[in-house]
Order: C-alpha cells, then structure tokens, then sequence
C-alpha cells in the first residue's frame, strides 16, 4: 500500500500541512513536532511526490546544465563543483550535452523550461543569437560559464583570458626562450581566439620581441586540429623552441 502525505500527517498525530513544513524544511515547526514528523518519515520511507510539488510551488529545486560535451578535464571540474555546491543547498542537477549543436541547444533548453527548472548553466565555444533570445524570453535565471560575453544581459563567469595568457607566455620567456608560436582559436571566439591571443602579443611585446605573424596559427578546439595546426607550423620552416596553445586539447595535438 502506497504512503501518503495523509497517511504521515495521521501516524505523527499532526497536521497534512506540518507534514509539508517539515518536508520544506520550515523553521516554523518546533523540534519535538518535527523530530516526531521526520521519525514517521524514516519509518514509511515516505518520499513526496516531486510532480505534485512542482505543480504546488509552480517550480523545481532543479538546476540544469547545459554543456557542448563532457570529455574535458576542465567541464569535468566545472560540473563536480556544481553538483557539490547544488546538494549544498538543496538542488538536483540534470546534465544535457549537445555535441555544439544549434538545435540540440535549443531543444535542451527549452526541455529544462518544461522541466520548470530553477535555474540554466551554460558552457558552449560560442553561444548563437538564437539561444540567446532563447534565454531572454524564458526568464529563467541562466548563467554562462567560460566565455566573457560582458557585452549580453545575460550574466557570465569566465577567467581573465588575457591575464593568463600573458603569465603563461611569460613564464616561457623567463625561460630563455625567445622564438614562441601561438596554436590560436579562431578568431571569433572571444576568449580562446582573441583574448589569449592579446595575452600572447603583451608578453612578447613587454619583453621587446617581435609578434610574427607566421608563427601564429588558428586551430579549431580539437586534439586532431592541433595535430594538423602544429603540422602546418611544422612544414613552415624552421621551428620556433616554444609553443603556446589556446586550449589543453589543441596542445595535447600539437604534441
């Protein structure tokens, strides 16, 4: 026989809406009563109904996460935080990956707002016009990871690309080396595309070395485009003594 919310309310000898305040973890019932409510819990294993909780609060303890795909030590971190930080405070966490697809980023999306889902993290190389007027009109709060899109309405959180580019390349020169390429992103992606590659051209340029072109390739974000990238630098001439690339997996290629 299934428990019901009833039935709990019956066996703790209080009210179906203490049972509910006890549940939602309201500061409004006293100790005793809530002790004797959580006792009658445990014993029936009664779990409530997440459907019919969401009908009633109109919305879910639900945090969706949208990604371009998972086999990224950096996404991997990314999505242990957000999980550890979610069961902080009450939430699932419900992954979608679209593989970089337009329409699967439209579709996950718009299945987390049939979800009702509190809130949407992003993480995509470059989000198009068409989630982002997604995102708009949703009005679900949506947060983007990764990428500085400060010029949007929508919030982001993303690292100092150009800072960190610059310590990277610096350390480089700090060891001797004075001939140092650049495995770029394209140049319309803002952060591993432009603003490393600024980071790269301050490095050289606070340490009076000349930025050479050549020696400056794009690459897709892709160990097999590394590969073909470094080839490409390797068939250009001399090889420079270092290499600096955009991303971990263009360098896993280049090597």
């Amino acid at each position: 026989m299934k428990i019901t919310i009833k039935d709990v309310a019956r066996m703790a000898n209080v009210s179906i809406s203490t049972v509910s305040r006890v549940i939602n973890n309201s500061p409004s019932v006293g100790s005793d009563i809530r002790q004797r409510v959580l006792d009658v819990l445990e014993a029936t294993q009664f779990r409530p109904n997440a459907i019919a909780r969401t009908l009633v609060k109109n919305k879910t303890s639900l945090i969706g996460v949208l990604l371009p795909e998972i086999k990224n030590n950096v996404l991997d971190d990314m999505v242990e935080g957000i999980n550890q930080v979610a069961q902080l405070y009450g939430y699932d966490v419900v992954i979608a990956l679209s593989g970089g697809n337009e329409e699967s980023e439209l579709h996950y999306y718009n299945l987390f707002r049939e979800m009702q889902a509190s809130g949407i993290i992003i993480s995509a190389s470059g989000i198009r016009d068409s989630l982002f007027e997604l995102i708009e009109a949703s009005k679900i709060p949506s947060l983007l990871v990764g990428r500085d899109y400060r010029e949007k309405s929508i919030p982001s959180v993303h690292v100092d690309n150009v800072s960190a580019a610059f310590e990277a390349v610096t350390y480089l020169i700090q060891q001797g080396h004075r001939d140092i390429a650049m495995l770029q992103g394209a140049k319309g992606d803002i952060s591993t595309g432009n603003h490393r590659f600024q980071g790269y051209e301050q490095a050289l340029k606070a340490a009076h070395l000349p930025v050479r072109t050549e020696r400056v390739l794009e690459s897709a974000l892709s160990v097999e485009e590394g590969a073909a990238s470094m080839r490409k630098l390797y068939d250009s001439g001399p090889l420079p003594t270092a290499v600096f690339c955009a991303t971990d997996r263009i360098a896993i290629g280049a090597r």
